[in-house]
């Protein structure tokens, strides 16, 4: 960036989702039923192009939410009427791809039969977050990541080096699971150290005393 040749300060901001991502909103629904409503999500045809008109790209959006919200609410409807998801479910379709439709429909249906209504009122709730990663990730993928932002920051800090380095462990909120923010947060300080030295580290409560000085 044009910021860093000139030698303005600048903040590196790690967030340890990046890491490690987990679906906070969905912490009961089996990733198999969860799967073909994130794939309706990522398949609306409205998300596979450039913004050229904000008003239109807003429009289709509250268009298809309130279509994808209804196939939910019929499921979950206490009335059983076969028809009425079957209609949800036809609606959603004019949203998607021609080429993917059969088959995000077909998928949409068979997890439509298998969810508990528990499920499906998280999925509901959860909106686009639903499309969240739902697959616990594993050590190796961890250790691809970090060696990744090493390689990273070896080729952004040839411009300088930041003013300051903030890091968003993002564990509270549940989007880094708790098993990995140990690992990560050592794994992250040693990289920042290996490329930028020894570093003075604050934690959050220690900013905030420093306030009162």
């Amino acid at each position: 960036p044009e910021e860093l040749v000139t030698g303005q300060p600048w903040t590196l901001d790690v967030c340890l989702d990046y890491f490690a991502c987990g679906n906070p909103f969905l912490r009961q629904t089996r990733p198999a039923i969860a799967a073909p409503f994130a794939a309706v999500q990522n398949g609306a045809a409205f998300r596979q192009q450039g913004v050229a008109d904000v008003a239109e790209f807003l429009a289709s959006r509250d268009a298809f939410d309130k279509a994808y919200n209804a196939v939910l609410k019929a499921a979950i409807a206490d009335d059983a009427d076969a028809d009425a998801d079957e209609i949800a479910v036809e609606a959603i379709g004019a949203f998607l791809l021609a080429e993917e439709r059969e088959t995000l429909l077909a998928d949409l249906r068979s997890a439509l039969d298998e969810a508990k209504d528990s499920e499906l009122q998280e999925i509901l709730e959860a909106v686009d977050m639903v499309t969240l990663p739902l697959h616990p990730v594993t050590e190796a993928e961890v250790r691809e990541r970090l060696a990744a932002f090493d390689a990273f920051l070896g080729r952004i800090l040839a411009g300088g080096k930041p003013a300051v380095v903030t890091i968003a462990r993002s564990v509270v909120d549940g989007f880094c699971p708790m098993r990995w923010h140990c690992m990560l947060e050592q794994g992250v300080l040693e990289v920042l150290c290996g490329r930028l030295g020894a570093l003075e580290v604050l934690y959050a409560d220690e900013l905030d005393a420093m306030e009162n000085l």
